[in-house]
């Protein structure tokens, strides 16, 4: 840093030796790897999954110039990731379609929007679709779908009704009831399938699997929001659930058996998540006669922030 007190003088006929300029070798191609392996650190590295859905085009303005954006989400035996394509290469999938294997060399994972890991595609990765030699295509992938929907975008909770079910929309408000029971289940440890577990004599039962002899705690619960114009009870699965109750599933259910508790998570965070404001995002669902979301993120929000977004809004439509 130059301050004001320093002195600045170019064009000096005078002769520096330079320390010579040590180049930075590349990392190391990571080679191929499962999608439950990778990390958010992860560079150079290969994927391979069977695609479980295809997103939209979506184009952006960056320094005067058009850019467009592409997700897809693929699966293998061990879990699935969303993958981003830029620009050209949004070009080279075009013709692609679920149930293709998509191979990619050379990508990066980064931590994703909504948390987790989502892999890019770079500049160096090299993309091949059906490849010939693939152990996915007898892969079954059709509990994994997951439709591109249309998009409410933020909504008032009073403007939820039965037109906006099955749809994705984002409500902002106040959480004002929490449950008093256990916030996690116990699932079946294949994330393809991840059903509850039941226990029996012992053993713990998938209903898909069969017998699961080390099941994974899974966050599960639901919370009331109130955003002025009415309320609605939301659906908080997984990283949604763990970032309102700052607690992981496994953190969970270990107070749960050291407790003997089902509810003693509740109880020890409670009063940090009632009147939490918060934004959510996810599907319109029907319970019985009433409407709920289904989460599938969640944020805390600047209530500074959310009046300026909202004042941003109003002057919108006054102009």
């Amino acid at each position: 840093h130059a301050g004001r007190t320093a002195i600045i003088q170019r064009e000096l006929d005078e002769k520096i030796d330079a320390v010579p300029i040590e180049t930075r070798a590349s990392a190391e191609p990571v080679g191929m790897k499962a999608i439950s392996e990778l990390t958010t650190d992860m560079k150079d590295v290969d994927i391979e999954g069977k695609v479980v859905s295809v997103y939209d085009v979506r184009t952006f303005d960056r320094d005067g110039k058009e850019g467009r954006v592409q997700n897809v989400v693929i699966a293998d035996e061990t879990g699935r990731i969303r993958v981003t394509f830029w620009n050209d290469d949004v070009d080279k999938i075009k013709d692609l379609k679920e149930e293709d294997i998509l191979r990619i060399g050379h990508g990066y994972c980064k931590e994703g929007y909504q948390g987790g890991i989502e892999y890019q595609v770079g500049l160096k990765a090299e993309i091949e679709i059906n490849p010939k030699k693939s152990k996915l295509k007898s892969l079954d992938i059709s509990n994994l779908a997951e439709k591109p929907q249309r998009q409410y975008g933020r909504m008032m909770i009073s403007d939820i009704t039965d037109e906006t079910e099955g749809q994705s929309v984002e409500v902002s408000g106040i959480v004002v009831k929490v449950p008093q029971i256990s916030p996690v289940y116990l699932s079946c440890p294949n994330s393809n399938c991840m059903k509850k577990v039941q226990e029996s004599d012992g053993k713990y039962l998938c209903p898909n699997c069969g017998e699961v002899k080390k099941p994974e705690p899974r966050m599960l619960y639901k919370v009331t929001l109130d955003d002025g114009s009415g309320t609605i009870r939301v659906t908080l699965f997984g990283n949604a659930g763990e970032k309102l109750l700052q607690m992981t599933a496994a953190e969970a259910q270990k107070m749960i058996e050291r407790s003997g508790d089902l509810k003693a998570p509740f109880d020890e965070n409670s009063d940090k998540m009632l009147g939490r404001y918060v934004v959510v995002n996810g599907r319109v669902t029907k319970y019985r006669d009433s409407l709920d979301i289904s989460a599938a993120g969640l944020d805390f929000v600047d209530p500074e922030k959310e009046i300026l977004r909202m004042k941003g809004q109003i002057e919108e439509l006054t102009n």
